[in-house]
């Protein structure tokens, strides 16, 4: 009996630490079928996980006052708040989230409004998947504190 409560222990904790490995990311973007199909694309890469991906800055929002992730895509055109609005509101929210602008716009101006207003970095859509996955690890790596991150060399 005392065994099978230490390998439920030892499962749990097991669980729990391969769940914070996981990247939780969230996605902000007004067009529904770009939203389903970069969830699947997160979805399929190891240690990343899109399980909430919104229509607007406003019902991410609300969402946010409740829980957070370590990642969100975001959008700079939408209706409503649009994404370099949403960036101010998002950060005093959840202040540990990592915010990505993901978007069309390659305006050198809304690039430079977006990073000075806290993104941490601005993508563009027409960018192949992987390039788009890297940058998110790189947003996590920039997460962790550095005496932490793995050394390599």
């Amino acid at each position: 009996m005392a065994g099978s409560n230490l390998t439920r222990v030892a499962a749990s904790k097991s669980a729990v630490a391969a769940d914070a490995a996981v990247l939780r990311i969230w996605l902000v973007d007004d067009h529904d079928s770009f939203r389903e199909l970069m969830a699947k694309l997160l979805n399929m890469e190891p240690g990343m996980e899109c399980r909430h991906h919104f229509p607007s800055a406003e019902s991410v929002l609300l969402v946010l006052r409740e829980q957070a992730p370590d990642v969100i895509l975001l959008d700079v055109e939408m209706p409503g708040m649009n994404g370099v609005e949403a960036i101010q509101a998002i950060k005093k929210l959840a202040p540990l989230t990592t915010v990505l602008m993901l978007t069309t716009f390659s305006d050198h101006g809304v690039k430079e409004q977006c990073l000075a207003t806290g993104a941490a970095s601005y993508l563009l859509k027409h960018h192949p998947p992987a390039e788009i996955v890297a940058a998110i690890r790189a947003a996590k790596q920039q997460m962790v504190p550095e005496s932490k991150r793995e050394r390599t060399g």
